[in-house]
């Protein structure tokens, strides 16, 4: 029965083609205290596993397909790990997409360009905003979340679009983060020394007002060195970490990235203009350094927020 089953599934006109992916990490993450808990630990151990299943199948000239992701990160028992579904069709140049998209803001090309360290963070450099981003994992209070989006390349023109509605059954709509938030997105590479980048997010989040701006350019001053200058106005909502009460203001950052044999060294420096209860400097900036190993690399950072605490990380990843 066994053989049979697998005889008439690989009989179809049209085999699927299935792929999996993902990477492993771990290592150790430093962050100074701010005196809220005096007796949290300042230094732990993190790990993230994902795992990325993508199937697709070609049909008239059309691939379909549909994929999610598996992850789980350290602390996660009882958290959900499977992330929703995304379903897409692609077609000279244009692909389509419904379900978990990437939201073209979150997916614009450079805006978080300056993350360094082996979990790949930035904490002046990254918007200081809220905004839709694509779901790793469940999407928490949005269970009726439904997400389409467009992107269409061509030549070195990338430019992307998407509406993502918190809750599509209507049960919501009064409530605050509950507006539907349109996005768009353009990447263009002038030459392959220079590239712009420009997005916007609309009611960012699902909150009504909430609009985003963000415009970027890196230019390649040699093959080993390149270096950016992004500029973010981050709308009116700080994020979850930052509380409710103040402003995200603009960010400014200029950042940049120098290659010596198989050691990539980056760093940035970043000015915000906000306001929020914790925050001591309108300043900060980051280090960092890679070792690449073949599909491992070995990473670690050192970063300060504008809480004007420190933060450290090292560690190693590998790709598979």
């Amino acid at each position: 029965m066994t053989t049979a089953l697998a005889v008439s599934l690989l009989a179809g006109p049209a085999l699927a083609d299935i792929k999996l992916s993902g990477y492993g990490r771990t290592g150790l993450v430093y962050y100074e205290d701010d005196g809220r808990d005096p007796d949290a630990n300042e230094t732990q151990i993190s790990s993230r596993v994902r795992l990325d299943v993508n199937a697709s199948v070609e049909a008239e000239g059309l691939t379909f397909g549909a994929n999610f992701r598996v992850q789980w990160d350290q602390g996660d028992a009882g958290v959900e790990t499977i992330s929703p579904g995304q379903l897409y069709v692609t077609a000279d140049g244009f692909t389509a997409y419904v379900g978990n998209v990437i939201p073209a803001f979150d997916g614009a090309a450079l805006l978080k360009q300056s993350r360094l360290g082996v979990f790949e963070r930035s904490w002046g450099g990254d918007p200081q905003g809220r905004f839709f981003l694509g779901a790793d994992k469940g999407y928490g209070d949005y269970s009726d979340r439904i997400g389409l989006a467009l992107k269409y390349t061509t030549g070195g023109l990338t430019v992307r679009a998407s509406y993502v509605d918190p809750d599509q059954t209507g049960h919501q709509e009064s409530g605050p983060g509950y507006a539907e938030e349109t996005a768009l997105a353009l990447h263009y590479k002038l030459s392959d020394s220079l590239e712009f980048s420009a997005a916007t997010a609309q009611n960012g989040a699902g909150f009504k007002g909430n609009d985003l701006y963000f415009v970027g350019a890196r230019y390649s001053l040699t093959r080993a060195a390149r270096v950016g200058l992004n500029f973010i106005d981050n709308g009116t909502q700080l994020p979850r970490s930052a509380g409710t009460v103040g402003s995200p203001g603009n960010t400014v950052t200029l950042y940049g990235d120098y290659k010596i044999g198989k050691t990539t060294l980056g760093g940035y420096v970043a000015h915000n203009s906000g306001d929020w209860a914790r925050k001591q400097t309108n300043a900060s900036f980051g280090v960092g350094a890679s070792y690449d190993l073949g599909r491992p690399f070995l990473a670690a950072s050192l970063q300060r927020d504008y809480d004007d605490r420190l933060y450290a990380d090292m560690g190693v990843r590998f790709d598979f």
